[in-house]
Order: structure tokens, then C-alpha cells, then sequence
């Protein structure tokens, strides 16, 4: 039974409880974690508590993060439901219910970057607002769409090398950050023209 994969996942929790020398023990044991006495003397009153239900695949997993492995604390959970219930999760209350912002981003089809950027920049209420579809290409040479940012950059050539221009919010300043650049290099290039004649 020592060789089987229910009693990696148990020892793998012992240790990160009871071993201060585990990579993992600072989240855990460290944090005052702990496995209850039941389980962390006996491995048969784990496995029949829990073996019934292991499969292939899952983790066990604390409801409560902050609360001990105990029969009333623990499930066997998928990786993707793991990675939902961790304490640097942030949770967000919205009108969906209240769920981590992965979760959020899954049920209304936000990519969750989107929804961080609206989370420090709008109101709670303005979360879950459509996504506004933005042309990806300029009618103005110099200009195009930075998907990173969702703006608009501008870049100009002088002497065959691109020169990075600046991100505006409308395609319009763009355009004219291009214009002055523009007129900068030309300014430039005949101050020096005239210096040499």
C-alpha cells in the first residue's frame, strides 16, 4: 500500500505539515497547518475516510484554507478546482455571485486580464460591461494596434530605422505623435544641412 498513489498524497501532506525541511512546509505547516490527529497517526483511518472517493488525477484539497487535513476540511479535487481555491486568489463579488476571477472570466467569456485592468479602474458595477470591439488596423501609416494594451502606437522611419513613438488612447493621436516626429527628424536633418554649407 506504501507504493500506491493515495499514500504519496498522504505522506506528501504530512510533510508539508510536519517537517519543517519540506520545500513546501512555509505554506502549511509553517502557517500552522495542520493534519488531524486521526489521519496524522494512521493511514488507514485516512484511507478509510477517504480512499472510497480518491481517483486518478485529483489532489486533495482544504475547503477551508485556513482550517487543518480533517475529514470535515478535505476533498479530492482536479488540479483547475485546486488552482480556484487559494488564498492569493481574489475574490470578487459581482452580480454572478461571488467567485475568483478566473471563474468569472470562464462564465462570461472576459478574458481575466480585462477583467483585472476594469477591477482597478472601474467601478464594481461596470465589471461584466460587453467588451468593446476595437479595429485592429489604422488608415494612418505609422499607426497600429498594440493588443497589450489595448491602444494604438505610433512608430515612424528615419534613416531606414523604426523609432518607437509612444501608446495613445485614440488612433488620432497616434497619428499626430507620427506628424510631429515627422517634423521633428525633418527640422533636425535641415539644421544639420545648413550647418554643413
Amino acid at each position: 500500500m506504501t507504493n500506491s498513489k493515495i499514500y504519496k498524497v498522504y505522506h506528501d501532506m504530512k510533510a508539508r505539515c510536519n517537517n519543517p525541511h519540506n520545500q513546501a512546509y512555509t505554506n502549511y505547516g509553517g502557517r500552522g497547518i495542520k493534519v488531524c490527529k486521526r489521519w496524522d497517526e494512521n493511514f488507514k483511518a485516512f484511507l478509510n475516510d477517504m480512499g472510497s472517493t480518491f481517483r486518478d488525477g485529483l489532489t486533495i484539497e482544504r475547503k477551508d484554507n485556513n482550517g487543518p487535513y480533517s475529514p470535515e476540511n478535505c476533498r479530492w479535487a482536479t488540479r483547475k478546482e485546486q488552482n480556484r481555491n487559494k488564498r492569493s486568489n481574489h475574490i470578487v463579488n459581482s452580480v454572478l455571485g461571488e467567485m475568483c476571477i478566473a471563474d468569472l472570466a470562464e462564465k462570461t467569456n472576459i478574458d481575466p486580464r480585462i477583467l483585472w485592468t476594469r477591477l482597478n479602474n472601474r467601478p464594481i458595477e461596470r465589471l461584466l460591461e460587453p467588451v468593446k470591439k476595437v479595429k485592429k488596423t489604422s488608415s494612418y501609416h505609422g499607426v497600429g494596434w498594440h493588443p497589450k494594451t489595448q491602444k494604438w502606437q505610433a512608430t515612424i522611419h528615419i534613416n531606414g530605422k523604426k523609432k518607437y513613438l509612444g501608446i495613445y488612447v485614440t488612433e488620432e493621436e497616434a497619428y499626430n505623435a507620427c506628424l510631429e516626429g515627422v517634423r521633428l527628424a525633418n527640422a533636425r536633418y535641415n539644421n544639420s544641412y545648413q550647418n554643413i554649407g
